[in-house]
């Protein structure tokens, strides 16, 4: 039996009353590995943890400021950068073993816990993913001026903040290793908490509505309207419970989405055409598995009714069809 505790790894007998078989420490030290028992298989040790960290250690802030600077052409576009390294080493040492965790950032700054997570994803062929929370502070052009001058001139940016130089380091760092390590998934997305007046929400105190502006939302919440489309999709994913990470996938042009295992509707198609596509992903090694579809925009009842025929023909049962929204 093992026990893993706070000192490492310690392995008993089956009669208690014995010594141990093996105490290890948290990372092993070869001489005691090899005083307790030469001849055992200590293979996979080192993957037990890192060692103890201090509460503090010393190292020249200068190695990331360089790093940074020469990953933006030699400007200076963020002052105090954390180190890549350091960061990328915490990340090991609160998940020894991880290769599939979430790595959050409140303060994400120039964005060096994405480049950290990328960069152990490049090592080891990890699936770590990032949330980076970052205001868009606005920079000061007097005090920081190159970096003023490559989010407006360089990037093209109308407002300069420190949001779009922590975006910007992800994407070139992320080119950096792409083109080291191909196959290394340096994907992202950038959600923003903004007003919207244009989204499908009655916009005055429900006390204050009259039936008219309850008659004029739902006229809006039924009329297809693309500039909606990603809003709407990526409501879909959260209600389906899918990572705002998850990859969707147009099949047919404004009207079917994939992700997952999960087929987004949003317009009434021929179930004929719905059925070939189905069978097209079965076929791929693809199955979809259910079919949400956004109802506020499907009003035809024989499509419903025929896509619910159509999924026990495929032998898929009733629960497999969502209605949405």
């Amino acid at each position: 039996m093992k026990r893993q505790i706070d000192l490492g790894l310690v392995e008993f007998r089956d009669d208690h009353t014995e010594p141990p078989f093996r105490k290890a420490h948290i990372r092993p030290i070869p001489q005691e590995v090899e005083a307790e028992n030469p001849d055992e298989d200590t293979e996979g040790d080192e993957e037990l943890a890192t060692q103890v960290r201090g509460s503090y250690f010393y190292k020249q802030s200068q190695v990331s400021v360089r790093q940074l600077r020469e990953l933006f052409g030699k400007k200076n576009v963020f002052n105090n950068p954390k180190d890549t390294e350091e960061i990328a080493k915490l990340l090991r040492y609160v998940s020894p073993g991880g290769t599939d965790f979430i790595a959050l950032d409140f303060f994400a700054g120039s964005g060096t816990t994405a480049e950290a997570v990328l960069r152990l994803n490049a090592e080891d062929g990890g699936q770590r993913r990032f949330i980076l929370v970052q205001i868009p502070q606005p920079i000061d052009p007097k005090k920081q001026s190159e970096a003023h001058s490559l989010v407006t001139a360089t990037l093209g940016k109308p407002e300069a903040t420190i949001f779009e130089i922590t975006a910007e380091r992800i994407r070139r760092a992320g080119a950096q290793l792409k083109a080291q390590h191909p196959a290394l998934d340096t994907g992202f997305r950038v959600f923003t908490l903004a007003d919207d007046p244009e989204a499908l929400i009655l916009q005055k105190p429900l006390a204050d509505a009259t039936q008219a502006d309850m008659a004029a939302l739902q006229i809006a919440i039924a009329t297809p309207q693309p500039d909606q489309l990603p809003c709407i999709l990526y409501n879909l994913l959260l209600a389906e419970g899918l990572p705002l990470s998850t990859r969707i996938e147009a099949l047919r042009d404004q009207a079917l989405f994939r992700a997952g295992e999960v087929l987004f509707i949003l317009s009434a198609v021929d179930t004929e055409d719905l059925r070939t596509l189905l069978s097209e992903q079965n076929a791929a090694g693809t199955r979809i598995q259910h079919l949400s579809v956004y109802a506020p925009w499907v009003h035809d009842d024989n499509f419903l009714l025929g896509t619910q025929t159509l999924l026990e023909s495929l032998g898929l049962s009733e629960d497999k069809l969502r209605l949405r929204g």
